[in-house]
């Protein structure tokens, strides 16, 4: 299973990390990593900002060193933890989102 955390502050996304392997399908057949493979990467280069990023087998981390996301890269965010919820409603055994607010 893959579990996707992104965390808050003030309702404002700080960080996205994805862990885990889907096991929907044989290894290159699984429909939900493909998916979850495509967008990750995809937003982050779509991103503006200055992040520290990690993409490698297994894990995608996104983090805003200084604490929060620009307008821009909010929204390019936001589109993403949406597509993810999508993907989530679709396999809910092989991908699960968790939303934490920080204090």
């Amino acid at each position: 299973m893959i579990r996707v955390e992104a965390l808050y502050r003030a309702g404002r996304l700080v960080r996205l990390e994805a862990k885990g392997h889907a096991g929907s399908g044989p290894k290159g057949h699984d429909l939900v990593c493909a998916a979850l493979s495509g967008i990750l990467p995809g937003a982050f280069n779509a991103l503006e900002g200055s992040y520290r990023t990690l993409v490698s087998p297994g894990h995608v981390l996104l983090e805003a060193p200084e604490g929060l996301l620009n307008e821009h890269d909010e929204a390019v965010m936001h589109c993403v933890t949406e597509e993810i919820r999508g993907i989530m409603e679709a396999s809910p055994s092989h991908l699960v989102l968790v939303r934490k607010e920080m204090p």
